[in-house]
């Protein structure tokens, strides 16, 4: 009975272990390691993931990442969405300018500083939504972005320093919106803003809430749209498959162990009744 008991629960603890040790590698393996980093300065350097909608970690063997650093990105051609945590303070000159395929960028409220042309020459780049947090954007950010269709500025006022030829090159279809509790005095210095960082009159500023991505009333942060994940990896479930098999073998010994232990007292019983019978003649 003893013996039973603790194969069981030794089984059961190393399904846990197996089960643990496979989320927080999976993890790990899902975005950490996609990235080239440089602890000392908490700096993104290099993208070396697959692609797809890509979620930049906040923080990366424990340390919280605060920049991503000159052209790290620039040049891609597989990552088709962004995903920017608050905690980057600086995102730096270059640094996603030239990715023929990125379609849609959300930075999460946080961001301070978009330096020059961080997002330029992204002609399949269609959305971008700017926190209230970010009180810098460089010369040129948005520069040749040709099919860029809505940028969404989730603050009620300009970010204070706004950089020459901020949109030279975006076509006329392209709709700037502000947030719908602006005052008209508030919408009308933040048109004038735009307009003295050379966008074309034809651009359109608009008041209204994003129509595809989510604002929350208490911080305006932009909230992430469902969206298909990419498909869990061959190893992982082979762990769990292996987690399942160990479970499984946990409860049918624990199960045997129980009849076992019933058959040994219905055994015992029978012998108590037989001697007792004996005793009796």
């Amino acid at each position: 009975m003893n013996f039973t008991k603790k194969a069981a629960v030794l089984l059961l603890l190393i399904v846990l272990a197996i089960c643990a040790g496979a989320a927080s590698v999976s993890a790990k393996a899902a975005n950490e390691e996609d990235f080239e980093y440089n602890n000392q300065n908490r700096t993104i350097t290099g993208y070396l993931g697959a692609g797809g909608v890509v979620e930049i970690p906040s923080h990366i063997d424990n340390l919280p990442i605060a920049y991503v650093d000159k052209n790290a990105f620039s040049g891609n051609s597989t990552v088709t969405e962004l995903i920017i945590p608050g905690n980057i303070d600086v995102i730096d000159a270059g640094a996603f300018s030239n990715m023929s395929n990125l379609t849609r960028v959300q930075i999460k409220n946080g961001t301070k500083t978009i330096e020059d042309g961080a997002f330029s020459s992204c002609p399949s780049l269609a959305e971008i939504v700017i926190p209230q947090s970010v009180k810098k954007i460089g010369e040129g950010v948005f520069s040749d972005d040709t099919g860029l269709i809505r940028i969404y500025f989730l603050g009620t006022e300009a970010p204070a320093a706004m950089g020459e030829e901020l949109f030279a090159g975006i076509t006329d279809e392209t709709k700037i919106l502000i947030p719908e509790s602006v005052s008209d005095k508030q919408f009308a210095q933040f048109e004038a803003r735009l307009r003295n960082s050379g966008m074309a009159k034809s651009v359109t500023v608009e008041k209204g809430a994003p129509i595809i991505i989510a604002v929350t009333a208490s911080d305006l942060t932009a909230e992430e749209e469902e969206k298909p994940r990419e498909p869990i990896k061959a190893w992982v479930w082979i762990v769990v498959f292996v987690g399942f098999l160990a479970l499984l073998t946990a409860l049918v010994v624990y199960v045997m162990g129980l009849m076992g232990i019933i058959g040994i007292k219905n055994m015992q019983t029978g012998k108590n009744r037989k001697n007792s019978g004996k005793s009796k003649t």
